[in-house]
């Protein structure tokens, strides 16, 4: 959700083992926050907020650690697995809006975003339905 300050991103374990995002990071360019260690079951999620709260097995708070996500400009959001944010091997997942910033590149290289973002305005959900790895794989809610 792009609400600025209070904004979340959910991730979801898609695969059908237990994945640990010991190590794994946001990154909002220039901002970048390492998951604390969390396992996902296979089809668990976890609530990523920007903002400050107590964490939980549902949730847990960056504390601004990623910075903040707004649909009133342009803006993305990827997810890392490692601290090397150049590196499209490390790169696992990536969604931009409004013409997207600096990790786009890397996300093309990994082959997982085209060209084209998507058009979305502050409070928007940004859903990722599959199948497609670029923006036609998204839908605004």
């Amino acid at each position: 959700t792009l609400d600025g300050g209070d904004a979340i991103v959910t991730i979801r374990n898609d695969s059908t083992e237990s994945t640990r995002l010991d190590g794994w990071f946001l990154c909002n360019f220039p901002s970048y926050w390492r998951i604390p260690t969390v396992e996902l079951a296979p089809g668990a999620t976890i609530d990523l907020h920007a903002g400050s709260g107590a964490d939980s097995g549902e949730a847990l708070f960056a504390g601004g650690g990623f910075g903040s996500l707004s649909g009133g400009g342009a803006g993305e959001i990827a997810l890392y697995r490692g601290s090397n944010f150049g590196s499209s091997d490390l790169i696992v997942s990536y969604v931009a809006w409004n013409g997207g910033k600096r990790r786009k590149g890397v996300a093309q290289g990994a082959g997982i975003w085209g060209d084209a973002d998507i058009a979305a305005a502050d409070g928007a959900a940004l859903v990722f339905g599959g199948p497609a790895e670029d923006a036609s794989g998204w839908r605004v809610q």
